[in-house]
Formats: C-alpha cells, structure tokens, sequence
C-alpha cells in the first residue's frame, strides 16, 4: 500500500508541475513539429537521466547550497542566458525551415536527448524544486527502502513521459502544414526566450 502511495502521488504531483508551461513544453511542441510524436519520449529521456544525476548530487550534500542567496542567482542568470541561446536557436531553425518536419527531423534522436536535459538544467525553478519538494519527497520515500525510492522516481517519470509523449503526438497531427508549423516554431521560440528573460530579472531582483 505504501508503494502504491508513493507511486500515485508522485505521479500526480510530476503530472501537475508539466502541466505548468514552461521551457521543456515549448521544445516538446516545437521538436514534435519537426520530428513527430518519438520527440516526446526522447526529451524524456534526457530530463530523466538529468533528474536522476541531480538526486543522487542532492543525496551526496547540494542541497544546503541551493538554499545560498548567490548560488539561486546564479543559476536563475545561467539559465536565463542558456535558455535565450536556445531561443535564437530556434528561430535560426525557423527561418531555414524549408522541407517537410518528416525529413527533417531524421538523424536527430541524439540531439533531441540532449536538448531535453539542457531544457531542463536551464529552469532554475527545476532545479530548485528538487532542492525543496523533491528532497523533501525523496526522504519521504526512503522510509519504505530502496523499493520506496524506485516508486517514487518510476511515478514522476511516468508523469513527464505520460503528458510530453502526448503533446508531441498531438502537434505531429499537423506536421504535413509547414506554413503552420513555421509559426509553432516561431511561437515556441519567443516563448523560451521570455522565460530565460525572466529568469534573469529574477537573477538581478535576488543580488540586488
């Protein structure tokens, strides 16, 4: 029963943080065009492997460190800039978008991986709710053991894998209308680019 729980609450809890907009949806959108509805679980992959490593950092002692004034900044400055670099990125790829998302998006499940574990490490607000509430949700878990552990990150993974796979299948419905998916892309671009500006206001806001 108590693996049960474990399982069921996070899966929730990680099904209502992607819920949330954010960095990892607008690419989830924006490589589902392109790639088809196989983008979603290979974004997973990489903000998976990215969260495991960050739960074992957390466990090893980081957790204390994410909770410095300095640091927070920081990160939310790192990630701001990061997330911008991808933007233009993105919109580089926007304008040279000339041939169908089919064609375009082969040879690309490498680069894909990799982007969903950028995305994620340049979310401050990733970061620092594992820091919080995923520690705190991880403790929690180790009182039922390692099994305890497992249901906890099988859960939360499932969640992300679950909602991202959907939103790339729903998006490469479309993807035999380039004019439309141009504008996706285009759209999803500017939306990234908002959250790295805003990250950095939030960078200045904390040192000053």
């Amino acid at each position: 029963m108590e693996l049960a729980y474990l399982f069921v609450s996070s899966f929730i809890i990680a099904l209502s943080g992607a819920l949330m907009p954010g960095p990892l949806l607008a690419k989830a959108v924006s490589e589902g065009a392109q790639m088809g509805q196989v983008a979603g679980p290979l974004l997973v992959v990489g903000h998976g492997v990215l969260e495991l490593v960050l739960v074992v950092a957390l466990f090893l002692g980081l957790a204390p460190y994410l909770q410095d004034d300095g640091i927070v900044a920081w990160i939310f400055a790192s990630g701001g800039v990061l997330l911008i670099l991808m933007a233009m990125d993105m919109l580089r790829q926007h304008g040279e978008y000339r041939v169908a998302p089919a064609v375009q998006g082969r040879g690309r499940p490498a680069v894909v991986v990799l982007s969903g574990a950028a995305v994620s490490l340049a979310n401050p607000y990733w970061t620092i709710w594992w820091a919080t509430i995923g520690l705190g949700y991880i403790l929690r878990s180790r009182q039922a053991g390692t099994m305890g552990v497992i249901a906890f990150m099988s859960g939360h993974l499932l969640a992300d894998l679950a909602f991202f796979w959907v939103v790339a299948f729903l998006v490469s419905r479309r993807r035999m209308n380039p004019p439309h998916l141009k504008w996706v892309m285009f759209s999803c671009a500017l939306f990234v680019a908002l959250f790295g500006i805003l990250f950095i206001k939030e960078a200045l806001s904390r040192l000053l």
